[in-house]
This record gives C-alpha cells, sequence and structure tokens, in this order.
C-alpha cells in the first residue's frame, strides 16, 4: 500500500517496445478506472480487466511478449497459476505486483505464493504512518470491516511498518464508528 507497485509497473513498461506488453487487472478493482491502472497519484495506462473470481487471459498476437498483472493480491494462486503457466509455456515473460499480505498481517491472494516460484522478486516498501520510516512493508485498515477485501486507497489504508503495526492497527480502530 502507497509503496509505488503499480508506479514501478508503468515506468517497467517504459522498457519495451510498444505495443509488446498487455496489461492486465482483476475486475474488482475499480478505485480509480475500470479499464486502466492507476497510480494514487494518478498515472495511468490503459489495462484489460479480468475476472478476479475466474480470470482468463484471452488469445493474444504473438508480438505479446510481455504480460503485466496489477494487483495480484486480487486473484487466488489457484485460479491465476495456471493462466501463468499457460503463457509462460508460450513464451511470454510475465510481471506481476500486489501485496503479500493484508492488513491483518495474512498472506493476500495469489501474490506470495507466486513470488515462491517467480525467477525474482523486489519488495517495495513505503513511508510508516507512525515513525516515518521508509520501512513500511504492512498496511493497517481505517475503515472496520472483517472482510478480507476491502477496496479503498488512502482513505481506507495506510502504510505501516513491523514495528508500528500494532499501534497503528489498534488506534486506528478505536476512532473509528
Amino acid at each position: 500500500m502507497f509503496s509505488g507497485k503499480t508506479t514501478w509497473l508503468i515506468e517497467y513498461t517504459k522498457t519495451l517496445p510498444k505495443d509488446s506488453y498487455r496489461i492486465f487487472k482483476p475486475n474488482i478493482d475499480t478505485r480509480y478506472a475500470t479499464h486502466a491502472i492507476v497510480t494514487h497519484n494518478g498515472q495511468s495506462l490503459p489495462a484489460h480487466s479480468i475476472d478476479h473470481l475466474k480470470p482468463s487471459i484471452p488469445p493474444l498476437s504473438k508480438k505479446i511478449k510481455t504480460i503485466l498483472i496489477d494487483e495480484l493480491n486480487f486473484f487466488t494462486f489457484e485460479t491465476i497459476a495456471p493462466h501463468i503457466q499457460k503463457q509462460l509455456k508460450l513464451g511470454r515473460n510475465i510481471v506481476g505486483v500486489g501485496l503479500f499480505y493484508d492488513s491483518y498481517k495474512q498472506p493476500f491472494g495469489s501474490t506470495l505464493k507466486l513470488s515462491k516460484i517467480a525467477h525474482c522478486t523486489e519488495e517495495l516498501m513505503s513511508t510508516c504512518d507512525n515513525c516515518g520510516q521508509k520501512t513500511a512493508r504492512h498496511s493497517y485498515r481505517k475503515i472496520r470491516t472483517k472482510k478480507q477485501i476491502a477496496i479503498g486507497a488512502g482513505e481506507s489504508y495506510g502504510p505501516s511498518c513491523d514495528n508500528c503495526w500494532n499501534i497503528l492497527a489498534i488506534s486506528s480502530s478505536k476512532h473509528i464508528p
């Protein structure tokens, strides 16, 4: 949350030949746009929205060499991994971004499992809302809900380091009606 994952993905596209990639995102992520990936500061690129419960990557032209997936955490490993494996067998590169953990520090969707079998991974960190250090690898909720998935941005979530997570998670839940 707020670590620059989507910004990183958009920047990565600049290293790829034009028209050699397709971007996909889960249809559940409608925070800023339904057919674009959008950063918290408004940068965007067109993206194809796919069903987060039954994802499917449509047939693509042979000129597509790279598939980029935003918000991997909204897909389960069991539903997205077969499509990724199929695209890898077709010789395509897969680049994905997503949260490893939810706001309760529990594994979130497919991201953690996919990272274990990925060729390489990079963990981005944000600035902790409490201590100000750029060591935030978790998010905490500013809203009350027990659901694992609650779509939101800065009004609903904030970044937290390991040391401050309990402080932020507990103090934010006390002030929410």
